[in-house]
């Protein structure tokens, strides 16, 4: 007996087909094989569909992988700009108030306070500027490793936000590929951001561990929790949230990982998993 076999034939035309071939066997009063019901299927038009979604899907997830890349590529050019021309515009201008805030005479006490309020805009920008340049793409990635980028941008986010949040790392963590190293970031990233806007929690832990075969990465709040269905649509990547999640997700599927949320009312987990390379990081 078979059911549902797949064979390639060359049919007596020359003609390439695909088949579906079941067979059932026909006993008699004693049990022999006394004959067979056999159901043969053309499936070649199906097969033929299914290799061209496949080859759509491959290039598709090729497409995606070049417009991250050129994403990124994008982002660390615009923050090189903000911080080695509109950053240094900023601080000339700064200096050039100043200047003119020390000049002994010809100022007025009202010209006096608003020099003195345009410098303080001043440093207000200067400030916006960098922050603005290092969360578009922070040069401690590049120079430094995952590692210091976090513990840079963790800081900075519990500040701003008001969240405390716990950063458990290896106490030596090795240096991974440019393109790990990005997409975990921006996982971490994109999970804060999204801890602050909707899970009302005023805590958060980022852990990240590894061994020899892969990384793990897992961000945790205790925030009011997603529902079932809106976990649902946000990993289908239906609103603001399910655009970033799904944008996460992909960048971890390029480099051979998972990306997992789970939620409950007491807090949400994203988890990460990615193979490390064999002999190397």
């Amino acid at each position: 007996m078979s059911l549902d076999e797949v064979l390639d034939i060359e049919t007596f035309d020359g003609v390439r087909r695909t088949i579906r071939n079941s067979a059932v066997p026909i006993r008699d009063a004693n049990g022999a094989i006394a004959g067979a019901i056999a159901i043969n299927e053309d499936v070649s038009a199906r097969e033929a569909a299914d290799r061209d979604l496949k080859d759509s899907l491959t290039q598709l997830r090729m497409l995606t992988a070049r417009l991250m890349r050129a994403q990124d590529d994008e982002r660390r050019r615009i923050a090189q700009l903000l911080h080695d021309s509109t950053a240094q515009h900023l601080a000339a201008l700064k200096m050039l108030l100043a200047r003119l805030e020390r000049a002994p005479h010809g100022l007025g006490d009202s010209e006096r306070q608003a020099l003195t309020e345009c410098i303080s805009l001043a440093d207000l920008s200067m400030e916006d500027v960098r922050t603005l340049s290092y969360l578009l793409y922070p040069p401690f990635l590049d120079d430094m490793g995952l590692a210091s980028a976090l513990r840079w941008y963790t800081a900075g986010f519990a500040e701003r936000s008001g969240t405390q949040v716990a950063l458990e790392l290896p106490s030596s963590l090795a240096r991974l590929s440019p393109e790990m190293e990005t997409a975990l970031f921006r996982v971490v990233q994109e999970a804060l951001i999204n801890i602050h806007r909707h899970a009302g929690s005023e805590t958060a832990c980022i852990r990240l561990r590894s061994d020899a075969e892969r990384l793990v990465l897992e961000i945790d709040d205790r925030g009011r929790g997603i529902s079932s269905a809106a976990l649902e649509q946000i990993l289908a990547g239906g609103g603001t949230a399910g655009v970033g999640i799904a944008s996460m997700s992909e960048r971890i599927k390029q480099l051979g990982g998972r990306l997992n949320i789970t939620s409950s009312p007491h807090g949400t987990t994203v988890r990460v998993e990615l193979p490390l390379a064999k002999g190397g990081d």
